[in-house]
């Protein structure tokens, strides 16, 4: 799911092969373990998306808007914002 949020919402896509969007035999693939899914693969593979999702977050700057053409409200942008309660 983060190789979906921060790669195709900011154009920065993960460089290996998702199921569609819309694929309903592959909804939340990624959440689940199959029966020939190793640990170190399953270990690897989030590494490799956590790797992806923390250099879209450091490459863009706060705020850059990121559309989601999944979401019932297609016009609605994802941001990273600044906390009102951070100190500055």
């Amino acid at each position: 799911m983060e190789s979906r949020y921060f790669g195709e919402v900011f154009d920065r896509p993960f460089p290996e092969p998702l199921p569609r969007w819309d694929d309903a035999g592959e909804h939340d693939a990624d959440r689940w373990a199959a029966e020939h899914d190793t640990r170190s693969a399953m270990v690897d593979r989030h590494r490799r998306a956590r790797h992806h999702s923390d250099a879209t977050i450091t490459t863009l700057a706060i705020g850059s808007p990121g559309p989601s053409p999944w979401w019932p409200r297609p016009d609605v942008k994802i941001r990273r914002r600044r906390s009102a309660a951070a100190p500055g």
